[in-house]
């Protein structure tokens, strides 16, 4: 087999697996260590989760896509408990019945959101960090 790809330093082919059940996908670069991804929700019943009741605020909507303005303290995505059910894609869902998360952003952290309209809007707008679209700018 020939190795072309470095993970965590060392050659690997693309299907490899790794500890606890990682795999490989041949899509990380030598300068990039393979790390398991870390979960931006907040922990199982986490008490501390307090969302701002505002608006939603629609900065863009076509046909395609829905962007939206996420405040910080409120989660992209639900967390696996009632308590964390509220979210920005609970309330886009609830003004637009079709649409699908795009990327996240971590629960603290202020900035817009995507969402397709359509599959084929998703598989085009694909997650920004993986397609190097957008870079986050943290300040």
């Amino acid at each position: 087999t020939e190795h072309r790809w470095k993970c965590a330093g060392r050659p690997r082919s693309p299907d490899s697996t790794y500890e606890g059940g990682m795999r490989c996908s041949g899509a990380c670069d030598s300068q990039r260590l393979m790390q398991p991804q870390t979960d931006p929700r907040p922990i199982i019943g986490d008490p501390s989760y307090n969302p701002p009741d505002t608006p939603l605020v629609i900065l863009h909507e076509d046909e395609h896509m829905l962007i939206l303005d996420k405040p910080a303290g409120l989660l992209s995505q639900a967390g696996m408990t009632p308590e964390l059910a509220d979210c920005l894609e609970a309330r886009a869902l609830d003004y637009c019945p079709s649409v699908t998360l795009v990327h996240r952003l971590d629960r603290d952290t202020s900035g817009i959101l995507i969402f397709a309209k359509t599959r084929a809007a998703h598989r085009h707008l694909g997650p920004p960090g993986k397609r190097r679209l957008a870079t986050p700018e943290l300040k």
